[in-house]
């Protein structure tokens, strides 16, 4: 498992080791707590272990808890943990912990947060089948280049690499490493103080280290070094493993200040040794076999010295000490490079060494499997001798091979007993991290058998619990598929169910789950022999036979070795196979029938090269003739979606190997079907093949294939004869006129070649095509052309010119390729379409120009004269074309309506004040605009306001006048009207919409000027008229005194008869 993580605390094994000790106190919690204010409380309490989290490690990114469980990838194999109420899920740079149930404790953990996207995951069980060939990538090749022109050995044979850097200045050596991985180790210490026994361990893997030279302290002089990176490291529990049980993991994913890690400037490699699947299939080939595994690999191989400093760490064993720095001089687990480097040396040893230990070289290449190896030999001589050669080989590269197992006892007694393994079954792994949940050799049978166990106790069935079940389940090599391919089936329905992640299932769909629950707890019983019956050295006669089928539900391979020994006994035996859902897209069952027939022919490849069969003696079998009938025929024969499978095959295997077998004979139907476990173990055809596979002679018979047409690209043959003044053009031409439409036209014609043209097997009831419409519109136009224009077509057939007196002279018309009769115009050379530059000519009196008017009409969505015109003339010249679209227009009943006026309303008479000679402004309208941004001052820090402008409108002179007003209210509005009557004078009339600033407005003025009504202030006895004669002043008599007032100053009351 390669995953990008920020800041990783601890590995995946690390995680799962402590929720083991986490597990017992999260079973204390009563369900009853779980209240909304208690579920508040437990989130407080992850934010208080972020808070630990941040005083340790400094800069790690901020972290947000969840409680929607929908989102955790419960499908995600292993990179998920369930326990209990626990839920850690593993995403790129995102830290999540989702809890329902309180733990109590106080263990620190950090979770790795790998994105999966389980929809786009789960999709994938039922999709189509693919499988590209896969090709060296550009950072692949570059990192092949480095490691030859690079590596290099010592005088006692170990190898000495350099890392594989992307660019040559690494940007992690100018990030600051050294602090967080001092916080790191500060926080393992932590952990120490809760294990004493950790701690030991720990100690003692680190003591390993500096007692092997493996690691080596920094000379005070070059700490300050500036090209290092600093890993943080803590310990993996390995309860699995017979010796040590820590294994001490460099955090070279950690990033530095500048956020880029080690591993970020690392190529990764590319992959070099085969699949663990081809490897299992071969040594099914020997009679005696053994496994082992080579001690320490990765830390056999040296670094070379400039590179070092790019490994460094930080110790102490205790805490009274000071720190201090170390550098690791070996291939370091936890880069990203490690795992090529191991294996890309173990390559070159063979590569090396080769001359002197020859079968040794050849197992080096091929049987092994990262750091194991799965090998042996006809006899037990040949094992030992395989084995001496083998350790000598690897310890000229000083690789030393321990944990040996063997189904041979006296075998064993060869090797050493501190050499040996000591357990029973043998786990088969995937890689060095997760165990093959299942898949165990058992050393005294000599058989392949399961470990799968699933949780008694299941309280309730969702999606997410059945997914949980199903990735526990892990079938390499499809053994046990009829049975896995049922729950595959069952997720399916399950995925058009709709359900939710957490709600529970139907009733219906419960049930048929808990019984394929309850038969999958018998997997166990199921066991597979290891050998195959094979003997290299008595040439005995190995075929490879493999079956393919389809059903509605599911499609899938099986393939069976075929093994005659020398004293004339057969032996057969499954070997693997595969299996598919049916995609949820409806797919005809000849198409999934063939993608077996892929999915089939890529494993016999597969096989075929893993187990170095000739291709004479692999043969393919298939109980669909369509299938066969395909295979037998010229890919370019049919359409796209069987023509590319078909010439995937026939890449694959031959047509040649390809057989018939009867449905009942074909083991493929039960994987296509599925098979419940307990039904699995009994059956014979699925672990053996069919009956006829054991007798001495195969009758290898094809069937009669008849040729089908299904799939078939369609080629549509028309032979036209067409003569001058024939009784049956004339009728056709009446003919014509019987029709409404173009495409009425076109139909009845097409219909009625299929009928002339119809054979015993072929199908008329198939969709018409476009290229039948097209055919039957040319034969049209010929007939009506022959009819308008005979003189013009065989003078231009005779390669003559046509009469002056023509009415096409001027159309320069000339005949193409289907004696057609088109424009040729002055158009040759214009960048548009052929038909545009050289438009078919028709004339306006046949019967099926109006056909072709009508059918533009439509198709311009009853479009007027000149859309039509122009759509026409893209393809047609019609003679007189407009006259003709005019009357069609006119004739058209849709365009009546849609052209028809209404009635229209007679405006009424405008207001007296708008066409009344007045004043600017004496009668005005007023609106608001806006809101506008303003700014208040200029200079740094001025800020902009809202603000709006008052416009009023002069009611006879359209007269502007602007105010900017700060806000709507009616204050602000009043402010604009008075500075508006200070500028333009008093209004008669002001007219507005009624806003509310200006309701609110015409209120207070009222009440304004009801309160100046009632106070009575004086009276105008005088007016004292200027030179001008207009009156700027008046007497006032106010009380006992008479006043001399402007007129600004005064207010005037209504005109009162009282003195």
């Amino acid at each position: 498992m390669t995953t990008e993580v920020l800041k990783a605390l601890s590995t995946v094994e690390d995680i799962a080791q402590i929720l083991k000790k986490t597990q017992v106190n999260l079973k204390k919690c009563p369900k009853a707590r779980l209240t909304p204010i208690y579920a508040e409380a437990r989130l407080k309490c992850v934010e208080e272990y972020w808070m630990d989290y941040r005083k340790a490690y400094g800069d790690i990114i901020s972290h947000t808890p969840k409680e929607k469980r929908d989102l955790v990838p419960y499908f995600a194999k292993e990179e998920f943990y369930e326990h209990e109420e626990l839920y850690i899920t593993l995403k790129a740079e995102l830290q999540d912990i989702i809890t329902s149930q309180p733990i109590n404790t106080s263990i620190p953990i950090m979770i790795l947060h790998h994105q999966v996207d389980v929809e786009e995951l789960l999709k994938t069980l039922w999709e189509i089948d693919t499988d590209p060939k896969r090709k060296l990538t550009k950072e692949e090749r570059i990192c092949e280049e480095i490691y030859e022109k690079t590596y290099s050995r010592r005088e006692d044979g170990r190898y000495i690499v350099k890392l594989p850097f992307k660019t040559e200045s690494p940007k992690s050596t100018e990030g600051l490493t050294r602090q967080t991985a001092l916080n790191r180790l500060i926080q393992l210490e932590r952990r120490f103080q809760r294990s004493p026994q950790l701690k030991k361990e720990y100690i003692e893997v680190i003591e390993d280290y500096k007692r092997l030279g493996h690691i080596e302290e920094v000379p005070i002089n070059e700490i300050q070094t500036k090209r290092t990176v600093y890993l943080p490291h803590h310990p993996i529990l390995r309860e699995d493993k017979e010796t040590t049980r820590i294994r001490v993991v460099f955090d070279a994913s950690c990033k530095g200040s500048n956020g880029v890690s080690l591993n970020d400037e690392l190529l990764m490699g590319p992959v070099i040794q085969e699949d663990l699947r081809s490897i299992i299939m071969r040594w099914r080939l020997h009679c005696f076999c053994f496994a082992s595994d080579i001690q320490k690999m990765y830390r056999m191989i040296l670094v070379t010295k400039d590179d070092r400093d790019y490994q460094r760490i930080l110790w102490r064993s205790d805490t009274s000490q000071e720190v201090k720095d170390y550098r690791l001089l070996t291939v370091t687990f936890g880069t990203t490079s490690a795992p090529y480097l191991a294996v890309r040396t173990l390559t070159q040893l063979a590569f090396d060494e080769g001359d002197k230990y020859p079968e040794a070289a050849q197992i080096l290449r091929e049987d092994f499997y990262v750091d194991d190896v799965l090998s042996g030999g006809d006899t037990v001589e040949e094992v030992i001798k395989i084995s001496q050669q083998l350790k000598s080989l690897l310890k000229s590269g000083c690789f030393e091979l321990k944990k040996w197992s063997s189904n041979s006892v006296e075998f064993m007694k060869s090797i050493e007993p501190n050499e040996r393994s000591s357990k029973a079954h043998i786990d088969l792994k995937m890689d060095g991290k997760i165990k093959a949940l299942g898949i165990l050799w058992n050393l005294a049978t000599d058989e392949f058998c399961y470990n799968f166990h699933l949780p008694e106790n299941l309280s309730i069935v969702t999606k997410r619990t059945v997914l949980s079940d199903l990735q526990k389940i892990y079938d390499p090599l499809g053994w046990i598929a009829p049975s896995v391919i049922m729950a595959k089936m069952f997720v399916q329905k399950l995925w058009l169910e709709g359900v939710a992640w957490d709600d529970k299932i139907s009733s219906i769909l419960e049930t048929e789950w808990l019984t394929l629950r309850a038969d999958f707890q018998r997997i166990n019983e199921v066991s597979i022999p290891r050998w195959l019956h094979t003997m290299k050295c008595n040439k005995q006669q190995i075929q490879i036979h493999g079956f393919c089928d389809a059903s509605s539900r599911a499609y899938g391979a099986a393939v069976y070795c075929r093994v005659v020994k020398l004293d004339g006994t057969i032996k057969t035996a499954l070997l693997a196979a595969r299996t598919r859902v049916a995609p949820l897209k409806t797919v005809t069952l000849p198409r999934l029938e063939l993608c077996g027939a892929v999915l089939l022919s890529k494993l016999l490849k597969q096989i075929g090269l893993a187990m170095r069969i000739p291709s004479a003696q692999i043969y393919a079998w298939t109980d669909s003739s369509i299938v066969l009938s395909w295979l037998s025929g010229a890919p370019n024969r049919w359409k796209q979606f069987v023509a590319n499978r078909v010439i995937e095959i026939t890449d694959n295997v031959n047509n040649s190997q390809w057989h018939h077998v009867l449905s009942l004979d074909n083991p493929a139907d039960i994987v296509s079907r599925g098979m419940l476990v307990t039904e699995l173990r009994q059956c014979k055809l699925w672990w053996e093949g069919p009956k006829w596979l054991s007798r001495d002679k195969i009758r290898f018979e094809r069937p009669n294939i008849v040729p089908i047409n299904l799939e078939a690209k369609e080629t549509i043959l028309v032979n036209l004869k067409i003569e001058t003044k024939e009784q049956n053009e004339l009728t056709l031409t009446k003919k014509i006129t019987n029709f409404n439409t173009l495409n009425e036209l076109l139909t009845t014609i097409t219909l009625c070649k299929r009928f002339l043209n119809y054979k015993k097997h072929s199908d008329i009831s198939i969709p018409i095509t476009t290229n039948e419409l097209e055919d039957a519109l040319i034969l049209c136009i010929k007939i009506v052309q022959r009819e308008d224009y005979e003189e013009e077509i065989e003078s231009l057939r005779k390669n003559k010119q046509i009469k002056g007196n023509s009415k096409l002279k001027s159309l320069n018309p000339f005949l193409d390729e289907n004696n057609i009769l088109r424009v040729g115009g002055r158009l040759r050379l214009a960048d548009l379409a052929e038909c545009s530059k050289h438009p078919i000519i028709l004339s306006n009196k046949n019967s099926l120009t109006p056909l072709i008017i009508g059918d533009a009409h439509k198709r311009t969505l009853h479009g007027g004269v000149q859309l039509m015109l122009s759509y026409i003339r893209s393809k047609y010249w019609i003679v007189r074309a407009k006259g003709l679209v005019k009357k069609h227009i006119h004739k058209c009943l849709v365009c009546a309506r849609q052209s028809a006026t209404t009635r229209t309303q007679i405006m009424g008479d405008l207001p007296q004040v708008r066409v009344t000679p007045s004043r600017a402004f004496l009668y005005s309208g007023v609106d608001f605009a806006g809101p506008l941004q303003v700014l208040t001052s200029k200079g740094r820090g001025a800020k902009t306001h809202k603000a709006y402008i008052s416009i009023f409108i002069c009611m006879v002179t359209k007269a502007i006048h602007l105010e900017l007003v700060g806000d709507m209210t009616s204050e602000a509005f009043i402010g604009a009207f008075r500075r508006f009557v200070a500028r333009r004078g008093k209004c008669i009339h002001l007219y507005s919409d009624q806003g509310r600033n200006f309701v609110g407005a015409n209120k207070e003025l009222t009440q304004a000027w009801k309160e100046a009504c009632a106070e009575f202030t004086g009276r105008v006895t005088d007016k004292h008229p200027g030179p001008d004669g207009v009156t700027r002043v008046y007497s006032v008599k106010s009380g006992d005194s008479v006043v001399k007032r402007t007129v600004t100053k005064l207010c005037l009351l209504p005109i009162d008869s009282q003195p």
